[in-house]
């Protein structure tokens, strides 16, 4: 099953990852191009709500700076 992550970046242009598969280290890379677009850090911050799912959850993941899962 392939699994799509999608955000709105403005009105008039969305952007997407299309994946044949998820796992911590795509997902770290999902959210590192979400925090470039959103041009996040210390003084712009997301929070962002996710399920349960391994690879939301992992020790491993890569969190970039100014986002915070929930």
């Amino acid at each position: 099953m392939e699994s799509i992550h999608l955000y709105i970046l403005k009105a008039e242009k969305q952007k997407a990852w299309i994946l044949p598969y998820v796992n911590t280290k795509l997902f770290s890379r999902v959210l590192a191009d979400f925090a470039r677009e959103f041009e996040l850090g210390a003084k712009k911050q997301i929070i962002l709500a996710v399920d349960r799912a391994g690879w939301h959850i992992s020790h491993d993941l890569e969190i970039p700076e100014g986002l915070h899962l929930t």
